[in-house]
């Protein structure tokens, strides 16, 4: 008997047993990547968001005019969720549909001290007048595989969420 007969098909059979599974190992890998850049994208988003808003438009005016306000609800909302898309922006690759912030809340407390400001030629006339603003949301995010496979192991949507919160000292001139 020829012993190179008994083995035919031999390699045929191990490659339809292993290429599966490695396919599946390697798109695996793939998801995991994508997910873990995604978090990463989602923190660095939120911390840039917190650290970078500013107040504009109505809150802006309540900023200057050194009245004490809380916004709260849908404005707060709207105004740090405007902040992350304008954030994820630079980078493009979350999706804004699935961020969303709830639980928002922006506080200005006006100063009390009033403080000379100093240049280097010397001191400014002008007063300052130091605000104090501080800036709470939680904030959602939905990551989503991109492999069939990473959509069956992982799930349809992977949810996470991130609180911001910054306090911010602004300085208005009076």
């Amino acid at each position: 008997m020829n012993p190179l007969k008994e083995k035919r098909g031999q390699a045929i059979l191990e490659y339809v047993l292993v290429a599966p599974l490695f396919l599946a190992a390697f798109l695996m890998v793939i998801d995991v990547g994508w997910v873990s850049y995604q978090r990463v994208l989602f923190d660095y988003t939120v911390r840039h968001a917190s650290w970078e808003w500013r107040p504009s438009g109505a809150t802006q005016n309540i900023v200057l005019n050194g009245h004490q306000r809380v916004f709260s609800g849908s404005v707060a909302n709207d105004a740090l969720r405007d902040q992350l898309i304008n954030e994820n922006n630079l980078t493009s690759h979350l999706r804004t549909s699935d961020i969303t912030v709830r639980n928002g809340r922006i506080n200005v407390y006006p100063g009390v001290k009033f403080q000379r400001h100093k240049t280097r030629f010397g001191s400014d006339d002008g007063r300052r007048r130091l605000v104090n603003m501080e800036t709470k949301a939680d904030v959602d995010y939905i990551m989503r595989p991109i492999t069939p496979v990473g959509r069956t192991l992982l799930g349809n949507e992977i949810p996470t969420s991130r609180s911001m919160y910054k306090l911010y000292n602004i300085q208005s001139r009076r």
